[in-house]
């Protein structure tokens, strides 16, 4: 069988997918729709009328995390991290490959698949001299994402263990000028 070779170095994440499924999350709603638009593999929370709702309701809307999360709300299944619901890429121009496809942005209206627990593999982590195993992240809704990424939003080391949401398994530096990575996380909810 003969060895697959890239025809292209991996030097960015900005091709990639902002996130993939790595294993089945046990907790994944796909009922509530964009309020305003959500980029995929950012963490999204319901938009409500009161501040400590801990369930997304039916039918309800969500909206990106604009600021950093909130401690009491952390492990309560008040937070998740968004993905498209429909992936079909003969929908979109040919010229778009599957990687865009995924990483289109999701419409206000629009459904959103909502993961809570699982194992991901993401693009969207701040610059950093080194992601390593078992470190604890967070997501910063004004954090600068990675070179080539509109808007703000990242993975960054969590400040403390009240506002964890993930830990990392795996990394992989794929621009060591920048600092840009492609980190396997364990969501913790």
């Amino acid at each position: 069988m003969p060895a697959y070779t890239s025809k292209t170095k991996l030097n960015s994440v900005e091709n990639l997918a902002r996130v993939t499924i790595v294993n089945p999350p046990t907790r994944i709603l796909s009922h509530n729709a964009a309020s305003g638009s959500v980029e995929p593999g950012e963490v999204v929370e319901p938009v409500v009328a009161s501040a400590t709702a801990v369930e997304f309701e039916v039918g309800g809307r969500v909206q990106t995390v604009a600021g950093t999360l909130d401690a009491d709300l952390v492990g309560k299944q008040h937070y998740a991290v968004a993905m498209r619901q429909i992936d079909v890429v003969n929908e979109y121009p040919v010229q778009n490959g599957p990687n865009n496809v995924v990483n289109q942005t999701i419409a206000d209206g629009d459904w959103v698949r909502q993961v809570f627990d699982g194992t991901i593999i993401t693009t969207l982590c701040a610059s950093a001299a080194s992601y390593t195993p078992g470190e604890l992240l967070t997501w910063d809704g004004a954090a600068v994402k990675p070179a080539g990424l509109s808007g703000t939003g990242a993975w960054v080391t969590s400040p403390s263990n009240d506002v964890a949401m993930a830990s990392v398994v795996s990394a992989k530096e794929v621009n060591t000028n920048d600092n840009e990575w492609l980190v396997e996380l364990r969501l913790m909810q």
